[in-house]
């Protein structure tokens, strides 16, 4: 088990790092498959003594070959041993989508909001999902200076328990910030604490340089699965209603 949270955080960053190289294995495999038939059909043709020359100088570079290999599997394991969990994995079809549904200065129909799409303090906008599974999701979003605030859930310590199917989360009612904004969406199996999110959030965000283009992981027991950005440009009216939530 973990000594601290900062560990728990660093060993998962490193196992979703060191993931991609797992599709190295299948490769090394065949190379190392090809090598054998290779020697295999040159020893048949050597004498004895030969062959226990040539035998040693095989052993020696397949220990070698082996080597990265080994290593690579050595520490998954003792990631695997430390997190006690696997990388997290969201199953497939899991699918977020934000809609349009009020105009500050009168009603609108429904429609779905795209990337940078203008919107103006007082609008409504709601999410919808789809979820193969049982998930826990916390949605916030992020501004220019570096502020985050809540839209899922929009109060308690944790993440939201979301069931298995489709459905929409209440209407809410953008606040009065006016800049650029970008919406994250962290999904996991298990419950997980707002407050940490939010700070990881704000963390991936300096460490970044205040780069959004850049914020396609964020370290935690969680998974960036859907991020949308918008800009909110200035408005004479605004009713009131329910808003985002900053911590």
């Amino acid at each position: 088990m973990f000594s601290n949270v900062q560990e728990e955080q660093d060993v998962r960053e490193l196992f979703q790092l060191l993931e991609p190289l797992h599709e190295e294995l299948p490769p090394l495999e065949e190379s190392l498959a090809a090598c054998k038939e290779r020697f295999a059909q040159e020893r048949a043709h050597l004498t004895p003594k030969k062959r226990q020359q040539r035998q040693t100088i095989w052993m020696r570079l397949l220990g070698w070959s082996l080597l990265p290999a080994a290593g690579f599997a050595a520490l998954m394991l003792f990631v695997n041993m430390k997190t006690n969990m696997p990388v997290e994995r969201i199953p497939k079809g899991f699918s977020m989508s934000l809609w349009y549904t009020g105009k500050a200065l009168g009603y609108r129909a429904k429609a779905q909001v795209r990337e940078a799409q203008v919107l103006v303090p007082g609008d409504q906008i709601q999410f919808e999902y789809k979820s193969p599974a049982e998930t826990h999701i916390l949605i916030a979003s992020l501004n220019q200076r570096g502020e985050v605030s809540r839209y899922v859930p929009l109060d308690g310590s944790m993440s939201q328990r979301l069931q298995r199917g489709h459905g929409y989360f209440a209407p809410l009612e953008l606040d009065d910030y006016i800049g650029l904004e970008r919406i994250f969406v962290l999904v996991s199996h298990r419950p997980f604490s707002a407050k940490k999110a939010k700070r990881a959030i704000q963390q991936a965000f300096t460490k970044h340089k205040r780069r959004w283009s850049r914020l396609r992981h964020i370290p935690g027991p969680w998974r960036v699965q859907w991020s949308l950005s918008i800009r909110k440009k200035p408005s004479r009216q605004s009713r009131s209603g329910k808003t985002a939530k900053d911590d």
